[in-house]
């Protein structure tokens, strides 16, 4: 099992690094909706954890990064929700992404072809990312959680 664990570790690792290496990229183009320093300190808790991952001989450390992690993404989570309903501020205010549930649902529609299938996507991918944000905060079922979280994350790539 240990054995296992380590080339799981090594291939998470390497999507860390694959994911920073395309965001640092993508960031470089400037784009106009470039990451803020929200996300920059998502990518560096990451990064660091990946770090601890790789360096760590102790397994207490391990486990710390893994769970500062998981609560980081976990706020993250629940932050976007907030947004979605206003909670950060109103649209078009520095720092918010949407502002209303209305200028959420706009961007969903951007992203789903069937206008019919656009109130469920942005119900559904809020109830997602409350619950799995809840989840990480808790520390209830972690790796599970993880998994569902990057597959989540993995759904709405490339930016």
């Amino acid at each position: 099992m240990e054995r296992m664990d380590a080339v799981r570790r090594a291939g998470g690792v390497m999507w860390v690094v694959a994911g920073l290496v395309i965001m640092c990229g993508w960031s470089l183009t400037a784009p106009p909706d470039a990451p803020g320093l929200v996300t920059w300190t998502v990518v560096a808790v990451i990064g660091l954890g990946a770090g601890a991952l790789l360096t760590a001989r102790d397994s207490a450390w391990r486990w710390w990064a893994g769970r500062v992690a998981g609560v980081v993404i976990g706020v993250e989570l629940l932050g976007a929700v907030g947004d979605r309903f206003g909670l950060l501020g109103a649209p078009g205010a520095p720092g918010v992404s949407w502002g209303d549930w209305g200028h959420f649902r706009a961007e969903t529609a951007e992203l789903v072809p069937w206008s019919v299938l656009v109130e469920p996507a942005a119900v559904v991918a809020t109830v997602a990312e409350l619950a799995l944000g809840v989840l990480l905060l808790l520390g209830m079922w972690w790796r599970w959680v993880g998994k569902a979280t990057a597959g989540l994350f993995r759904s709405t790539w490339p930016p």
